[in-house]
This record gives structure tokens, C-alpha cells and sequence, in this order.
């Protein structure tokens, strides 16, 4: 957990710590003011989970931030919904679920940064493998089990695999960015302006 807050923005262990009771109608107000462009970038999840409650997505699905296609996907439709679900909910329950939602996406970078060293290790691994003969197998420093899978494919498959691997790693630490500017952003312009409010 104490490795985790490093990478946690100030304002979001304060949100954490203690979260500002405002209304609704204060949060739609900031999103009103913000970048639409930004706005719909920080909260396709959030606008989904609103919107189509019943599907279930894979927090760990790599193609998570990509545009949804949800039928009247829009920002005017969930602000309309959320204001809705407070004839029956709290207004604090409905934003707190809000926020707290959309800051567990922008930190998955953090909550999957492990499948990034899995997969950096395997690159290692590969080129371990290419570049040392097939025949000399016990000059190959790797473990039995990855020697034995990596043995049954040939030559051309297995740098097919390499450059695949690659480029994933690369897209994927784009995406990452992209996630932490988000992060950043959701963090210094929604959440510190509701701290304030309070």
C-alpha cells in the first residue's frame, strides 16, 4: 500500500482522507467548465457503468480506454442519469461513487504494473533465446519450462512473437501516459475544486 501512494496525486489521498460533502449540481458545474474532449476521456467507464449497467467489462482488458459503443453515449444523458439516481440514492452516495470509480480506471496503470514487468521479462527471455543457438541449449540461462515452450516454435514465429511483444509494450506504456495525464488532470481540476467547495 505505501508503494502504491507514491504515485498517488495529492489531492487524491486527500479526497481518500476526507471526502468534501458537496452537491451534485457543484460537480456538473466544474465538468460543464472543463475540456469536453478531457471530460470524455476521463470517464467513458464512469459514463458506461452509468449508462449500461448490466454489462460487465475487464478492468484488465488492454483495449479498456478505447471509444465506447454504447447507444446515446454522451456526457448531457449520464449528467441526466446521475441526477436522476438521486431520487433514490444520496446526492453524496451518487458523486462519491462517481469519483471513487473513476479514480480505481485512471490508476490501473498502477494496479497492473506487474503484467508490464511479466511481459518485459518474457521479452528479455525471447531474446535470450534468439540469439543463442538452438543446439547449445545448456549456454541459455533460462528456466526448463520457458526453454521447453520457447523450443517448439522456429525461428521466424519466434520473432514474430519478439516484435509483437514489443510493440504491445510500447502501445501499452502510450496508453499509460495517456491514463496519467488524465489522472493528473481529473485530479487538479474536478477533485481540487470540490475539496475547496467544501
Amino acid at each position: 500500500m505505501m508503494n502504491e501512494l507514491a504515485f498517488f496525486h495529492p489531492e487524491h489521498i486527500k479526497y481518500l482522507l476526507k471526502p468534501p460533502f458537496v452537491k451534485l449540481s457543484m460537480f456538473f458545474e466544474i465538468l460543464d467548465e472543463i475540456d469536453p474532449k478531457k471530460r470524455d476521456a476521463i470517464f467513458p467507464q464512469t459514463y458506461f457503468s452509468i449508462l449500461e449497467p448490466k454489462v460487465f467489462f475487464d478492468p484488465g482488458d488492454t483495449e479498456l480506454f478505447m471509444p465506447l459503443k454504447v447507444p446515446n453515449y454522451s456526457y448531457k444523458r449520464f449528467k441526466k442519469l446521475c441526477v436522476k439516481l438521486t431520487k433514490t440514492l444520496s446526492e453524496d452516495f451518487v458523486l462519491y461513487s462517481i469519483i471513487t470509480f473513476t479514480l480505481k480506471i485512471l490508476q490501473l496503470p498502477i494496479k497492473f504494473s506487474n503484467l508490464h514487468e511479466i511481459r518485459n521479462s518474457k521479452i528479455v527471455q525471447l531474446q535470450q533465446f534468439l540469439h543463442l543457438k538452438i543446439s547449445d541449449s545448456q549456454g541459455i540461462s533460462l528456466d526448463e519450462e520457458t526453454l521447453r515452450f520457447f523450443m517448439g516454435f522456429d525461428e521466424t514465429t519466434l520473432e514474430n512473437m519478439l516484435n509483437g511483444l514489443r510493440e504491445d509494450a510500447k502501445r501499452d506504456f502510450v496508453k499509460d501516459e495517456e491514463r496519467k495525464v488524465l489522472y493528473n488532470y481529473f485530479c487538479e481540476n474536478i477533485i481540487a475544486p470540490l475539496i475547496k467547495a467544501e
